[in-house]
């Protein structure tokens, strides 16, 4: 009888079917490998975030960016930028257990919206529904300015609803907050705080009452936290410098690969959008 040094269990359910080819990949190196495994181990509706892979792996956020972007060189993810009015939003990563053909080694996040735009058919059903419903989901901020407008008008009309929304961004985007991201975001829960309120009397008074302690607490809040102190001192001395980036480990914020460094919230710093 032959001798066996691989022993493996008759599986029914629960399991997964990786192939060899991928396995035997020597392109890959132990933590792309580990991190592909795991991701075909997820249903195909799974979405994919740099987050899962930092709290599964314990990966730091620039280590798990880097995976990714090794597994994208490889073919094996091709990630897909959303923008709206020209501006970015988000990402959508797709997983396949084989290099995706349609790609080259070099290929960029916009350069893989275009073919997967044109090889959009390959995709499976259920990736297509996925990626409509994340389409959906991009669409919620307008949806939230459009529920906030009608609240309005029980104050105001709708005319002057709308000229309020354009005061409150405008009034954000003059004290720091650049990106329109962070401007719905500092807005809308502006909104959200003075709907649930249910004030009484001049709206837009109120309103700015709420945009005064809403940024006040920001304020307060950045004080006591390291990470955004650290993002605004190196802002500060990029400033200083003028334009001279002095922090080798990061890349400065004019190369695409900085927003996969400095956390989002903090990109309005540096002007990138």
């Amino acid at each position: 009888m032959t001798e066996q040094f691989i022993n493996k269990s008759t599986l029914k359910d629960n399991y997964s079917v990786v192939p060899n080819n991928m396995l035997n990949d020597e392109g890959l190196d132990a933590d792309c490998l580990a991190v592909m495994v795991y991701l075909l181990s997820k249903p195909s509706n799974w979405i994919v975030k740099p987050t899962n892979l930092q709290n599964r792996f314990k990966f730091g956020r620039d280590k798990a960016y880097r995976i990714i972007n090794q597994l994208i060189k490889k073919q094996y993810i091709v990630r897909e930028e959303h923008r709206v009015e020209g501006k970015y939003t988000s990402f959508t990563y797709y997983v396949y257990d084989s290099p995706f053909p349609c790609l080259s080694d070099t290929a960029e996040p916009y350069t893989a919206n275009q073919h997967l735009t044109k090889y959009r058919k390959t995709l499976s059903k259920e990736k297509i529904l996925m990626t409509d419903q994340l389409k959906t989901d991009l669409n919620t901020v307008s949806e939230s300015y459009k529920w906030y407008k009608n609240w309005l008008t029980e104050y105001t009309s709708f005319k002057e609803a709308g000229v309020i929304i354009g005061k409150l961004r405008k009034m954000a985007h003059e004290k720091g907050w650049k990106s329109n991201e962070d401007k719905d975001k500092l807005v809308l829960s502006i909104f959200e705080r003075a709907a649930n309120a249910k004030p009484e009397g001049d709206i837009y008074a109120y309103l700015l009452v709420m945009f005064k302690n809403i940024t006040s607490e920001i304020k307060v809040a950045a004080t006591v936290d390291p990470v955004r102190s650290r993002w605004e001192a190196r802002a500060k001395t990029y400033d200083m410098g003028k334009g001279n980036w002095i922090f080798k480990n990061c890349p400065p914020p004019s190369d695409p690969e900085f927003r996969y460094h400095c956390p989002s919230q903090y990109l309005h710093l540096f002007g990138v959008t």
